[in-house]
């Protein structure tokens, strides 16, 4: 009797190059287009510079199949949004501002302040919620500290944050949403920017695209800094203003417009021709950079140069300078048509863990004041209304004079 030849499992089970090759695989699916897809982001900055203001349009944006930074268009679905810093007053008057009285509330936003569970056991619920709410697409967690496991020791905080960052990953995928994760710059400045990550490496090794905003406090322009496994690395001009943040363009771009913008308003203050060493000097930057600059004003027609004086164009007198002629120009980042391929509002209720709709506000104003309105803000409000509303008119002229 001959003896059966055991089998022999392998103790790797592989792919091969050309079997991988061969393989189709779904394209990935975007939060955000060409920023923010599916999987794990970190999205970092420093304290009190806007990041939840950042976050709340976002969401607003997913949850509606609106615009993100004002631009880009997004695929709508529902959104988890846990403001795990945040107040229900604080949140409601920050919905007042940037639904700015005239979009109504987007049904499809859940919202959740406190967590019921401890920190072990948050990502279970999300877990759970997710499976309970299949069209959801994105969820945000402000702040990743408010839901990362403690690590024992200094030494051990490595492997925890590893370890955390890969269930989010695993819960990511399974799901087929983006997690967006609000973090915190460390103090210790850098010259590569994605090095003031705070705490360990883990983290930014873990996700899948790190999103750094950069803005010097007090100043309504900053920089957004993206890179990760499935993004092209980019840099976007951002501005914040009345809570409400807007794409300005591609960084450098925008850098070399504001660069060009100061030194068009000296050659107008001057009130007439300008050698190139006091105009260096009146905009404080270095007669090379002033020199590259003045280059390009003369060639895009903006500026004049005899024999090394320099005056404004006869076209800059008559008409405006760069910030009157409308909105700079913008990255090519592609968005999804308003409404086409959405992923419709699952109704059915039930959740591992209870959340707010942004509905209207209404839910917000009952639980947070039911008898008096809450009015904290509306200053604010009013300002950034009127703001909109010259952006609107701006974009309207900017269309007719095109069609002309």
């Amino acid at each position: 009797m001959i003896a059966a030849v055991p089998i022999v499992e392998p103790y790797l089970s592989t792919t091969t190059a050309m079997e991988l090759m061969t393989t189709k695989f779904d394209d990935p699916g975007w939060a955000v287009p060409k920023i923010i897809p599916e999987g794990v982001s970190l999205l970092v900055g420093a304290s009190k510079i806007g990041k939840s203001w950042l976050a709340l349009d976002l969401a607003i944006a997913v949850a509606s199949g609106g615009r993100f930074l004002g631009h880009i268009e997004v695929e709508a679905g529902e959104v988890l949004y846990l403001a795990l810093e945040d107040t229900k007053r604080r949140l409601q008057n920050r919905l007042k501002t940037l639904l700015n009285s005239k979009k109504p509330a987007p049904e499809r936003m859940h919202i959740k302040t406190e967590l019921e569970s401890k920190k072990e056991k948050s990502l279970d619920d999300l877990n759970g919620w997710l499976s309970q709410h299949p069209a959801c697409r994105l969820v945000i967690i402000d702040t990743l500290v408010r839901i990362q496991p403690p690590s024992k020791s200094q030494r051990d905080t490595y492997r925890v944050d590893s370890e955390f960052m890969a269930e989010l990953q695993e819960i990511g995928a399974e799901h087929g949403v983006a997690i967006v994760l609000l973090h915190h710059t460390r103090k210790a400045p850098d010259d590569d920017v994605f090095n003031t990550v705070l705490g360990s490496t883990a983290l930014m090794g873990g996700a899948d695209t790190t999103i750094i905003i950069k803005r010097t406090r007090g100043n309504a322009d900053a920089e957004l800094h993206i890179t990760g496994r499935d993004v092209d690395e980019k840099e976007l001009a951002l501005r914040f203003d009345g809570g409400q943040w807007s794409l300005m363009g591609n960084a450098d771009e925008y850098r070399m417009n504001q660069a060009q913008q100061a030194v068009l308003e000296v050659l107008r203050d001057g009130g007439g021709s300008m050698k190139l060493k006091d105009v260096a000097e009146a905009v404080n930057k270095s007669k090379q950079n002033v020199n590259k600059i003045l280059k390009g004003l003369v060639r895009d027609g903006k500026a004049t140069n005899n024999g090394g004086t320099y005056s404004l164009s006869t076209n800059t007198h008559n008409n405006s300078l760069l910030g009157e002629q409308g909105l700079p120009s913008l990255p090519g980042l592609p968005g999804l048509p308003d409404g086409e391929n959405s992923k419709p509002a699952n109704p059915e209720p039930g959740t591992e863990f209870t959340t707010l709709t942004a509905n209207s506000c209404n839910e917000l104003q009952q639980t947070v004041n039911p008898v008096n309105p809450v009015t904290t803000g509306d200053d604010m409000e009013a300002d950034h209304g009127e703001w909109m509303r010259q952006v609107e008119m701006q974009r309207e002229a900017n269309a007719n004079e095109d069609a002309t």
